[in-house]
C-alpha cells in the first residue's frame, strides 16, 4: 500500500514543483477575469474625449524613429498617459525592440506632477546594455513630453514596487526633460 502511495505522490509533487517554477518565473501568467482596467463614469456626457494625432518616439537603427498615430485623448492626464504608454509599448513590441511582452498595470499621479508607472514585468532583460536601457527610457519620456503632457518626473515600477536594475537607479523620479543634451538629434 505504501509503494502505491509513493508512486502517486512523487509524480504529483514533481508536477506541482514544475508548475510553481513556471508561475514564479512568469512563464505562466495567471490573471483574474474580474480585474478590469477601464475608464468608468456615471454619465458619459461628463467625459470629453477627442481624437488626437500623437507621435511615438523610439530609438532604432542608431537614430530616433517616430510614428504618428491617432489616439483617444481624454481630459484627465492619467488616462492620457495610459493610452499613450500602451500604444508606445505596442509599437516597440511590434518593431521588435522589446523581446518581452510588457503590459502597463497602472498609472498614478501625485501632487508634484510625478507619475508612478507600473509594469507587469521588468522591461529590461539581463543582457541589455545600459545604453539600450537608457534610450528605452528616453524614448518613453520623449513620447510623453512631445505629446504635451506636463509632468515633472516618472517613477518606474514592476508590480507596484520600484524597478530593480543593476545598472540604473529607479528609486528616484526620472525627470521628464531627459538626460540627452538635445533629444531632437537624429543620432547620438
Amino acid at each position: 500500500m505504501k509503494l502505491i502511495y509513493y508512486l502517486w505522490l512523487i509524480p504529483c509533487m514533481f508536477c506541482i514543483g514544475i508548475l510553481y517554477y513556471l508561475i514564479s518565473n512568469e512563464f505562466i501568467t495567471i490573471r483574474s477575469p474580474f480585474s478590469f482596467t477601464h475608464l468608468t463614469a456615471t454619465d458619459k456626457n461628463q467625459i470629453n474625449i477627442i481624437k488626437k494625432k500623437t507621435s511615438l518616439y523610439f530609438w532604432h537603427n542608431e537614430k530616433w524613429q517616430h510614428e504618428d498615430i491617432d489616439l483617444i485623448w481624454p481630459e484627465e492626464v492619467s488616462p492620457q498617459l495610459t493610452y499613450l504608454i500602451n500604444s508606445w509599448l505596442a509599437l516597440i513590441t511590434e518593431e521588435e525592440i522589446n523581446q518581452r511582452y510588457i503590459v502597463l498595470q497602472s498609472i498614478t499621479l501625485n501632487e508634484q506632477l510625478e507619475a508612478y508607472i507600473s509594469f507587469n514585468r521588468n522591461p529590461f532583460n539581463k543582457a541589455m546594455a545600459t545604453f539600450e536601457k537608457w534610450l528605452w527610457i528616453e524614448g518613453l519620456m520623449k513620447t510623453i513630453r512631445e505629446n504635451g503632457i506636463s509632468l515633472q518626473g516618472l517613477y518606474f515600477l514592476v508590480h507596484h514596487k520600484p524597478l530593480i536594475d543593476p545598472h540604473l537607479d529607479f528609486t528616484n523620479a526620472w525627470p521628464l526633460t531627459g538626460f540627452l543634451p538635445s533629444t531632437n538629434q537624429e543620432s547620438i
